[in-house]
């Protein structure tokens, strides 16, 4: 009988044994896996906190680059060499800004990496209106602007990365109150596989993050940044949305290229071709232009297709972005002749600006947002006909901005798909 009792109470002991080791056992996966939790998120954090003092050291050197611009300035022909190193930096910052909100998935950060690009890009629209606006005597409320966009712009950096560093600290201590509520897990099976949900859809919304910070920078390379935005928010790119709007437009072509391309090797002219639409897409996006589509040499751009301020200056924009391109061509020109490469191209530029309309055109399977209409098609013959090395822009768009460039009326022109001839404009450069 005691041996039959001792039997039954080793059976006990042994049966309660073994459910305390595989309580104790299941504690301690769950608290290495909420350890591995923690410390991941306080790993991002960091990272991402040495990201935005990258980005925050960054904007600093652009900001004293462009006071010492804006204070040396004399020339404003001179401005357009200083503008193409101003519009590399401020695209490289604009990409982390982009990379940077799209690797967190807390709103709060979201909304204010958000509000900091657009503080950037203001800042940066003032810069270059004060860079090639003549100033006088009262220039010092607009330089006292400058300085407070600039605070500004400093101050929303310093927000996020001391909302990162506050996320880090709340981190660790719940990595501290780890062991605490370890002891409380062993109270309920329920906790155990809520812990393990949770690090899952943890992990697999970290490597969601991953991947479409990986896919919006492929898609960097294929297509604009106004397209991959409306694409990844909605805005315009319902199959079902054709927006009728006031855009400007822009074609460039380079003339000579085609002769070219028949007497020099692929390699050479893969190089010319290459370094030519690089530095003109650099200067397309530092304007804020989209570039619609490549034609070979040429080039199809748009202003304002997506911006949602009607008052956007977008033919202003657009004939600076034409003269900067005209200027750089003479640099590329130079670069390829110190290269050994004898060419000599230049550059034809029409612009026409009105309303046409915007929308996804063509098979389900192969969709392309662009704008069609006879704003377009103007644009495009006015290139035609454009002489080599100048900008020539239709009367709609030197209408709006007639008391800011010279112009040389070069009488009227006919132009295909119109009864009367129309009048067309030079734009030589801008006043001030």
């Amino acid at each position: 009988m005691n041996s039959e009792f001792f039997r039954k109470t080793n059976r006990k002991s042994v049966f309660f044994l073994m459910i305390i080791l595989m309580l104790v056992i299941v504690n301690g996966i769950i608290s290495l896996c909420l350890h591995d939790v923690f410390m991941d998120k306080t790993d991002f954090y960091i990272e991402t906190l040495s990201a935005a003092k990258t980005i925050e050291i960054k904007l600093q050197k652009q900001i004293k680059f462009t006071k010492d611009i804006l204070l040396s300035r004399n020339d404003i022909k001179k401005n357009y060499d200083y503008y193409y190193r101003y519009s590399q930096a401020y695209n490289e910052i604009q990409n982390d800004f982009f990379n940077f909100h799209y690797s967190f998935i807390d709103k709060e950060i979201k909304f204010k990496i958000e509000d900091l690009t657009q503080a950037h890009k203001k800042l940066s629209k003032d810069y270059l209106n004060f860079l090639f606006t003549e100033q006088d005597e009262t220039s010092t409320d607009t330089a006292e602007a400058l300085n407070e966009n600039e605070q500004q712009v400093i101050k929303l950096m310093d927000d996020i990365s001391f909302e990162i560093d506050s996320r880090i600290n709340s981190e660790l201590d719940r990595l501290n109150d780890n062991y605490i509520i370890s002891l409380l897990l062993l109270m309920t099976t329920q906790i155990i596989f809520t812990v393990i949900l949770l690090g899952t859809i943890n992990r697999n919304s970290r490597r969601a993050q991953t991947e479409m910070v990986e896919l919006s920078r492929r898609l960097n390379s294929y297509l604009p940044p106004q397209l991959i935005h409306s694409i990844l928010y909605g805005n315009y790119c319902n199959d079902s949305i054709l927006l009728k709007k006031d855009v400007t437009v822009c074609f460039t072509d380079l003339q000579g290229f085609t002769e070219i391309a028949g007497r020099t090797d692929p390699d050479t002219m893969s190089k010319i071709l290459n370094e030519y639409l690089i530095d003109m897409s650099t200067i397309v996006h530092a304007w804020g232009g989209m570039i619609d589509k490549f034609m070979g040499d040429g080039i199809m751009i748009l202003f304002n297709a997506f911006e949602k301020d009607s008052d956007v200056e977008h033919a202003y924009l657009c004939v600076n972005m034409a003269l900067a391109m005209q200027h750089h061509m003479k640099i590329l020109n130079a670069r390829w002749k110190s290269n050994g490469i004898d060419v000599s191209l230049t550059l034809r530029i029409g612009i026409n600006s009105g309303e046409t309309v915007l929308g996804n055109f063509g098979p389900a399977d192969r969709k392309t947002f662009t704008a069609v209409g006879n704003t377009v098609n103007v644009a495009s013959r006015l290139e035609a006909i454009c002489p080599a090395g100048e900008v020539l822009v239709s009367n709609g768009t030197k209408d709006q901005i007639e008391n800011r460039f010279v112009f040389i009326e070069t009488g009227k022109k006919i132009i295909k798909g119109f009864s009367l001839p129309q009048e067309t404009f030079i734009v030589k450069e801008l006043i001030g």
